[in-house]
C-alpha cells in the first residue's frame, strides 16, 4: 500500500493557515463575528496580529467578536496555527476523526486529518444573538393529525446594558406564529423555551419507504425596540421516536407509532481526507434513498458537517450516531 510508504513526519507537525479578507460594507455599525465551525483538533487563531484564542476538539466551535479588531476599509489577515496530535491517539486525542488513525476499513492517514475541517466565515449582528435553536416533537395527537411541540433557543446579550428582547418566529407551511418576550441583563445568556404549542393538520416526517419526509421551516428573529438584532432559519421534521424491547428482548424502533424495519449501512468519515463537504453530500445521501435504505450509522460520530444531517432529513434517512467513549482504549471500567 503506497500510503504506508509516505514520510509521516512531513504531516505530523505544526501548520499555518493564512488568508486575507475585507469586511462587507453592510456590516458597518454592527458587531462583526469571526466564526469557526470546526478545527481538527488543536488550533490558535489570530486576526491582524492579535490572538483571539484557541480551539481544542474537532466539534468545538468558535465565535469571536472582532468588531474592534477589524479594519472596515482595508485588508484584514486571519492566521491559524494547527498543532499535531500525540502518538497516543486513541487514548488521549478523542473525540477526533478516529478512523484517521487506521481501522479495519481504512489505513492510517498521515497527519490524521489535522487542519480546518469545516467552514470559516464572517457574520454580523446587533447586540442580541440567537444561539442553537431547536424544535422537538413532544407528542402526536388526534391519530397523528396534530402535534404538541417544544421550541428552545439560547439568547445572549453582548451589551453592557439590560435589554427587553422579543423572540418571534413563523413556521411554514401553515403560517403558525410563535412569540415570547424576555428580559436580558448586561452580558447575560439565557435558554428560553416555548412549550406545548400545537401544530394542526400536521404533515409528518417519515423514514424512506414509509411515507414522505415532510419538513417545515421556522424563520426566527430576536428584536429590540422593534429592530431585528439577529435572525436565523431552522428546518425540521415533525416525528416521534419510540423504542421498545419485544418479548425476546429485541430492540424495536417506532416512528410516529409505526414499527420500522431498519435498513442501512455505515459511514466512517465524510471521506478519507474530509474532501466531501456541502452539496457533495446530496448525491451520496440520495443514493442511500435509491438503494431503499432508511438509516445511516455514523461510526464514532465522525461525520461532522451540517449538510450531511440536512440531506438525511431531506431524503428520509434516520441517523444512528455513535459516541466516542470506548473503554477498550481509555481503561475506564464499567459500573457494576
Amino acid at each position: 500500500d503506497n500510503i504506508a510508504k509516505i514520510d509521516k513526519s512531513k504531516y505530523n507537525q505544526k501548520f499555518w493557515y493564512r488568508t486575507e479578507f475585507a469586511v462587507p460594507a453592510g456590516y458597518k455599525g454592527k458587531r462583526v463575528w469571526l466564526n469557526f465551525n470546526g478545527v481538527n483538533k488543536i488550533g490558535e487563531i489570530y486576526i491582524n496580529n492579535t490572538k483571539l484564542g484557541g480551539l481544542k476538539g474537532f466539534l468545538q466551535r468558535g465565535r469571536y467578536d472582532v468588531t474592534k479588531l477589524v479594519n472596515n476599509s482595508g485588508t484584514n489577515v486571519i492566521a491559524i496555527l494547527i498543532y499535531p496530535m500525540s502518538d497516543s491517539f486513541n487514548n488521549f486525542e478523542m473525540p477526533s476523526y478516529m478512523g484517521a488513525n487506521g481501522w479495519d476499513w481504512t489505513p492510517p492517514i498521515p497527519g490524521r486529518n489535522i487542519g480546518i475541517s469545516d467552514k470559516v466565515y464572517l457574520s454580523a449582528s446587533e447586540d442580541i444573538t440567537i444561539v442553537d435553536p431547536w424544535m422537538r416533537t413532544k407528542e402526536l395527537q388526534g391519530n397523528n393529525t396534530s402535534a404538541k411541540m417544544t421550541f428552545s433557543t439560547g439568547v445572549r446579550n453582548h451589551a453592557d446594558v439590560a435589554r427587553s428582547v422579543v423572540i418571534s418566529g413563523t413556521i411554514n407551511p401553515g403560517n403558525l406564529k410563535i412569540s415570547t418576550t424576555i428580559p436580558l441583563g448586561p452580558k447575560e445568556f439565557k435558554i428560553i423555551s416555548y412549550n406545548d404549542f400545537i401544530m394542526s393538520n400536521v404533515k409528518l416526517w417519515w423514514p424512506n419507504g414509509y411515507g414522505d419526509p415532510n419538513l417545515y421551516t421556522l424563520k426566527l428573529a430576536c428584536t429590540v425596540d422593534g429592530k431585528v438584532s439577529d435572525s436565523t432559519t431552522v428546518r425540521f421534521g415533525v416525528r416521534k421516536y419510540d423504542y421498545k424491547n419485544d418479548k425476546n428482548g429485541v430492540l424495536n424502533l417506532y416512528v410516529n407509532g409505526k414499527r420500522i424495519y431498519i435498513k442501512g449501512g455505515n459511514w466512517g468519515m465524510s471521506e478519507f481526507m474530509l474532501r466531501v463537504q456541502g452539496e457533495d453530500y446530496e448525491p451520496r445521501i440520495r443514493f442511500h434513498k435509491e438503494m431503499n435504505m432508511n438509516m445511516i450509522r455514523t461510526w464514532i460520530g465522525c461525520v461532522t458537517d451540517n449538510e450531511f444531517y440536512e440531506y438525511c432529513d431531506q431524503y428520509g434517512i434516520m441517523i444512528w450516531s455513535d459516541y466516542w467513549f470506548n473503554n477498550m482504549f481509555t481503561g475506564v471500567k464499567d459500573e457494576k
